[in-house]
Parts: structure tokens; C-alpha cells; sequence
């Protein structure tokens, strides 16, 4: 579920540059679409800086807003990003509509989380990007095994995790050799009180 939310951000993010391309070129295409072939090869670069401007023009502000934010986000982009962001387009269209509608929906909860919760969302999807393919399977191992526990064991585990989190290097290094010595110690019966010779 969580590869699939990944995946469903990085094509609703494709969806999203892909708009605004078709925004930024549309007025060209349709001017070379529109007229005919001898026409076609006639227009300037001035008649379709004309038509680009108009269409800007009519745009409304917030529109033009996005549309900018979008182009520099696509110009910043290495060529290896577009070309991962053309993949993920095409995948997600060739997606069923209805998975299309809940990756759609799934994105749109992301946009609406406070800029630093998103943020933190994207640097996750960052990361796992780069991980192997075994440490995301050891990632999806324990968040399975996290969401099978009680809420009382999960809360416990988390505020354990927090508490980790929060140590210096040296308090870990101590707590991972105290936890070592821990298990080599052997554990040994005591005999029942009552019994004699602690015999059971």
C-alpha cells in the first residue's frame, strides 16, 4: 500500500507538470492544428508569442501563479527526473479510472497538509527512493508488524522509538552493549520455594 501511494505521488506530481505543459504549448499546438499545412509553415515566432500572450492574458492570477511555480519546478528538473516523470505519466494512464480517482484523491490530502508535514512527506518518498530493494522489504516487514500490534503496544513502541530517537550516540552504544550482554547472560531456574532440594 505505502509503494503504491509513492508511486501515486510521483504520477500525480507527472499529472500536474504535464497540465501545465499542455497549458504553457497549447495556444502553439492549436495554431498548428487549426490552420492549414501552407499556413502552418508561414506563422512567426511573433504570431505565436502573440497567441501565447493572449492566452496568458486570460488566465486567472491564481492560475498564472501555479503555472509558474510548475514551469520552474520542470526547468529545475535533471533530465533523468523528466524522464522518470514521463514514466510515471504514462503509467498513470494506464491505470483503471477509478485507481486513477483514489491516487488523485490520495495526493490531494497531501497538497492539503501544512507545508512542513508535506515536506516531510516528500523527503520520505526521497529516501525511499533510494533505498534497496531488501531495506524496503525490512520497512515493510515492520510497518505490518506495527500496525498488527494493540494501540496500548504501538503507543508503548512509539514512545520507545521517540525516546531512541532523542539519545546521543554514546547513550545507544551503551544501551546496544548493556542489551548484548543481556542476552549472553544464561538464564537459570530457581527452585520453587517449599520444595525440597528445589525439586519439582
Amino acid at each position: 500500500m505505502k509503494k503504491a501511494l509513492i508511486n501515486c505521488l510521483t504520477c500525480l506530481a507527472a499529472i500536474e507538470f504535464a497540465i501545465a505543459l499542455i497549458l504553457s504549448i497549447g495556444a502553439n499546438f492549436a495554431l498548428a492544428q487549426d490552420e492549414p499545412q501552407a499556413t502552418r509553415q508561414e506563422a512567426t515566432a511573433a504570431e505565436i508569442d502573440k497567441a501565447l500572450t493572449e492566452k496568458w492574458k486570460n488566465l486567472p492570477p491564481q492560475e498564472k501563479e501555479r503555472l509558474k511555480e510548475k514551469y520552474k519546478t520542470l526547468k529545475e528538473m535533471t533530465p533523468q527526473e523528466r524522464q522518470a516523470l514521463k514514466e510515471n505519466l504514462k503509467r498513470f494512464k494506464g491505470l483503471p479510472p477509478q485507481k486513477q480517482e483514489t491516487l488523485k484523491q490520495k495526493w490531494q490530502k497531501i497538497k492539503d497538509l501544512p507545508p512542513e508535514k508535506r515536506q516531510a512527506v516528500l523527503n520520505n518518498y526521497k529516501k525511499w527512493q533510494n533505498l534497496s530493494p531488501e531495506e524496503r522489504q525490512n520497512l515493510r516487514q515492520k510497518y505490518k508488524r506495527l500496525h498488527e500490534m494493540t494501540p496500548q503496544e504501538r503507543e508503548r513502541f512509539l514512545e520507545k522509538h521517540r525516546k531512541w530517537k532523542g539519545m546521543s550516540d554514546e547513550d545507544k552504544q551503551r544501551l546496544r552493549r548493556k542489551h548484548e550482554i543481556k542476552r549472553d547472560v544464561p538464564k537459570t531456574r530457581l527452585p520453587k520455594a517449599g520444595l525440597k532440594g528445589g525439586k519439582r
